[in-house]
């Protein structure tokens, strides 16, 4: 993990919204196209890929770093 990016996790558990969102915009489209190889389908893996950065954002502070 970059600097950078365990920086915008730190911000993000300070309450920091938008620095969630860098991240997500980050790794978004690779997510969901991994997904979509695995998954088969645009809608499936859009619709997981945003399941999985909730469950990441709701689940943030058990993170280990």
């Amino acid at each position: 993990m970059s600097t950078d990016e365990a920086d915008r996790i730190e911000q993000v558990l300070r309450g920091d919204a938008a620095a969630f969102e860098s991240l997500v915009m980050k790794y978004q489209a690779r997510l969901v196209a991994f997904l979509w190889n695995l998954l088969g389908s645009g809608d499936d893996a859009r619709d997981a890929a945003q399941d999985a950065f909730v469950q990441a954002y709701v689940r943030l502070d058990q993170f280990d770093r």
